[in-house]
């Protein structure tokens, strides 16, 4: 291999976000460490074609959605899931759309640019009154 390829293989590497065994497991109090979000918002559109029940009729939103997701190298995020509900029948997805819809910036001791995931509990609207 010549050097030139050598240094184009090495530039493709750098360009491309990373999100696999290199991805560090943190705490969610632990974020501003690692990734701050830049305040764009990037425009997500969310899908709600399959979120209802076997009969057709659309579930509950959720008041309380578990989630985990990776911040990849390009402070895009990656993998995201919903973990649970609450309630537990009740669909989710406007926090996945909620998180696809933030971009993120390394924070300052984050020079590698270091992916992580976290696990978060997103919470729509005032939590229920309880007598």
């Amino acid at each position: 291999m010549t050097l030139a390829a050598v240094v184009l293989a090495l530039a493709g590497c750098a360009a491309t976000p990373v999100s696999d065994s290199t991805t560090l497991q943190i705490n969610d109090g632990e974020i501003q460490n690692y990734w701050i979000p830049t305040g764009k918002v990037v425009a997500t559109r969310l899908d709600m074609s399959s979120a209802g029940t076997r009969s057709g009729a659309p579930r509950p939103m959720a008041h309380r959605v578990v989630v985990t997701y990776v911040i990849a190298s390009d402070g895009k995020v990656r993998d995201a899931r919903v973990v649970s509900t609450e309630p537990a029948s009740a669909n989710g997805q406007w926090a996945l759309a909620g998180l696809s819809a933030v971009a993120y910036e390394p924070a300052p001791g984050n020079g590698a640019r270091v992916p992580v995931r976290l696990t978060h509990t997103m919470t729509l609207g005032a939590p229920p009154v309880t007598e």
